[in-house]
């Protein structure tokens, strides 16, 4: 926007008047120290740094533990694959005592029979064994 002003000579000629968001800029930068703003952009260089050196850490570690993670879970596997196969053996062998125990109360019932009382008077007594250990 172009208005004519007079010069103090009395000259007349055109100036230029500045915006309303102009103005505002100018005072704002007035405002502000142009010591204070290198200063906040120093350090804003400084903590860019700082997070790009963490960030380039935290990468190394990550990759460092991405290997050891697959090396665990390779031993988790191999761990669990023997953990099934003596569960399958154990089972394996409490079903051959079952079988054995069948047989043998089949052909000695009166030992077999005094034998589960026995058994039973033993686990009788470990449980109170178990109860006064529990109260001391």
């Amino acid at each position: 926007m172009e208005s004519r002003d007079t010069d103090s000579d009395g000259a007349t000629g055109t100036s230029t008047v500045p915006s309303a968001s102009d103005t505002f800029v100018n005072i704002l930068a007035g405002l502000v120290e142009h010591r204070d703003v290198d200063e906040i952009l120093r350090q804003q260089a400084v903590m860019l740094g700082r997070f790009e050196k963490t960030n380039e850490k935290l990468e190394r570690f990550n990759s460092l533990e991405a290997g050891r993670f697959n090396l665990a879970m390779e031993h988790f596997r191999s761990h669990t694959r023997v953990l099934l196969d003596m569960k399958k053996d154990l089972d394996s062998v409490f079903r051959r005592i079952r079988v054995l125990r069948g047989k043998l109360s089949r052909q000695y019932p009166d030992l077999f029979a005094a034998y589960e009382q026995e058994e039973e008077a033993d686990k009788e007594r470990s449980r109170e064994e178990d109860e006064d250990e529990a109260y001391q």
